[in-house]
């Protein structure tokens, strides 16, 4: 386990995890760091999921504890951007089924990190969200979890664009 991992584990059992304070002290965050792997598991899974949550998220032990067996599970350092934190654990990868984002978000927006991605900055990161669509299958799902990300027409058109 690595010194990052030991640290946000400690943290979050005793309930003292601040994100940005741990962030600031001297454990090196630049590393994304994985808190659940398939092979610790209990039932084999055919699938290929990926969770990515963004270390601001509140609960995060809860949410951990609640994906159950069989996906990979990622800390995204919420002081980087989010979205080259993703493409780089994705970067050679493929065949994925489904990439799982538990951030925060707003009406056409989520936030990944210290990146805000909408519509308008889509374009700005099609070399991070080509890495990412090359490593799915062709019928891969990616389901975000944050609020009001797909509210109102501008939630639709930015789930638009992203799907496309």
């Amino acid at each position: 386990m690595t010194q990052l991992e030991n640290a946000i584990d400690l943290a979050i059992a005793t309930g003292d995890y601040d994100p940005l304070a741990t962030a600031a002290t001297s454990i090196d965050t630049s590393a994304v760091a994985i808190l659940r792997d398939p092979l610790l598991g209990n039932t084999p899974s055919s699938r290929t999921e990926l969770v990515f949550i963004e270390s601001n998220v509140a609960d995060i032990a809860a949410l951990v504890a609640g994906i159950g067996a069989g996906r990979e599970v990622y800390l995204l350092d919420a002081t980087r951007d989010g979205l080259a934190q993703i493409a780089s654990v994705l970067a050679g990868r493929s065949g994925i089924d489904a990439l799982h984002l538990v951030t925060h978000g707003g009406a056409g927006r989520v936030n990944l990190g210290a990146l805000l991605l909408d519509s308008a900055s889509l374009a700005a990161h099609a070399g991070e969200l080509a890495v990412i669509r090359e490593s799915l299958n062709a019928t891969a799902d990616v389901l975000l979890y944050g609020c009001d990300i797909a509210a109102g027409a501008e939630g639709a058109a930015f789930i638009h664009q992203l799907a496309l």
